[in-house]
């Protein structure tokens, strides 16, 4: 049986939350999150229905939206980073208001962009170089492994970013994996 937000049913998004951490072990903090737009904040299936609806001023999943608000609220996220081709001719207040249109609660947390140099993965690394981190998370539907083995979530362009794959990611923080 397919979960339910896949099937548009309501689910809980306490999934996501800390308090479902029941282990006693805290995550470490996680300062910045570099975060990509598509495949992550929507998901094929979601962009076909809205064009097939007319509905073009919905530019993010709402599932997606809430899973990307749980994460961060999971893992104190203090700032975001967009890593999008989305970021491209758009000041950080116009990526904070496409959020907040779509109703992420976590808006306000986007500080910058990454610069435009060529590959994803480089572009990140150009960023750190120039702003280090020691503790971030990279949230991606591109595969950006080789860059960030540990500090990577990959979703799905069909998918993007869900509950389950927040909790998944929280589970393995949790045993050390």
């Amino acid at each position: 049986m397919p979960p339910s937000w896949a099937t548009g049913e309501m689910c809980s998004y306490a999934l996501v939350q800390p308090s479902i951490v029941s282990t006693g072990e805290s995550l470490s903090f996680i300062h910045t999150l570099f975060l990509d737009f598509d495949g992550v904040l929507n998901n094929e299936p979601f962009l076909r229905q809205m064009r097939s609806e007319g509905e073009m001023d919905r530019l993010f999943d709402p599932v997606n939206i809430e899973a990307f608000d749980g994460l961060c609220e999971a893992v104190s996220v203090s700032e975001v980073i967009i890593s999008s081709s989305w970021r491209k001719g758009r000041t950080v207040r116009e990526l904070q208001t496409l959020l907040e249109q779509n109703r992420s609660l976590k808006a306000g947390l986007v500080r910058g962009v990454t610069p435009e140099i060529g590959e994803r993965g480089d572009e990140i690394v150009a960023w750190l170089e120039r702003n280090p981190r020691e503790s971030f998370l990279v949230v991606d539907d591109f595969p950006l492994e080789e860059y960030f083995p540990d500090r990577f979530l990959r979703t799905s362009t069909w998918v993007g970013l869900s509950p389950s794959a927040v909790e998944e990611w929280l589970d393995r923080k949790l045993k050390g994996s």
